[in-house]
């Protein structure tokens, strides 16, 4: 996160800022034909929170229907994207800000079903 100064109405202030949503942000403006300082005092104008968290939550608004997948060398913007991490997948869905559709709990070993008539011999892990 860094702190970065902006002018807003002839006023210089300060917000802080993850790269991922200042980039995005500077995307916006170049898209859009503005100023990143216009784009903020624009957001500025419509604001109910703070500065930094307006300016997220208009970052997310914005890009709703798009995600940007950041690597070292370049952003890849696409409308769908396939997690295949594994047993770690639920985890990268939550790093990237969504909910998983289940938890993954990983346990090695063998597996075995017991008969209806042995089920009561056991009843935990062995």
């Amino acid at each position: 996160m860094k702190k970065r100064s902006v002018s807003i109405r002839g006023h210089r202030t300060s917000l802080s800022l993850e790269d991922p949503f200042w980039d995005e942000l500077l995307l916006l403006a170049n898209e859009s034909g503005t100023s990143v300082a216009g784009l903020i005092t624009e957001i500025d104008k419509n604001r109910q929170a703070g500065l930094s968290s307006a300016v997220r939550i208009f970052v997310l608004q914005t890009s709703i229907d798009e995600i940007v997948v950041h690597t070292p060398s370049d952003s890849i913007q696409t409308t769908y994207l396939i997690n295949c991490a594994g047993l770690h997948s639920d985890r990268i869905t939550e790093l990237g800000g969504e909910q998983p559709p289940a938890k993954i709990i990983p346990f090695k070993g063998e597996y075995f079903e017991l008969t209806d008539d042995s089920k009561h011999l056991c009843k935990n892990l062995i």
